[in-house]
């Protein structure tokens, strides 16, 4: 889904695709909804500069992403 909305706002979609998604665009509200989301979230990010996060934010989601790749490992 990702790809699709990625390729849908960087205008990298074939015609027919970009039609398609547009008319489904039409009737689905929740797609709407993750599209508004998904553009409002790139808005952000690109205005946040590394240098700006917090020392302990930063090592918060380190620490976080670590646990979630080790407990995955021991899926695994």
């Amino acid at each position: 889904m990702t790809d699709l909305i990625f390729g849908y706002l960087n205008n990298t979609l074939s015609g027919s695709v970009t039609r398609d998604f547009r008319r489904h665009l039409r009737v689905c509200p929740d797609c709407v909804n993750f599209l508004n989301t998904y553009k409002k979230t790139v808005t952000t990010t690109r205005s946040l500069h590394p240098q700006e996060m917090p020392t302990i934010v930063r090592d918060n989601i380190l620490d976080f992403v670590r646990k979630r790749i080790r407990k995955n490992a021991l899926r695994s």
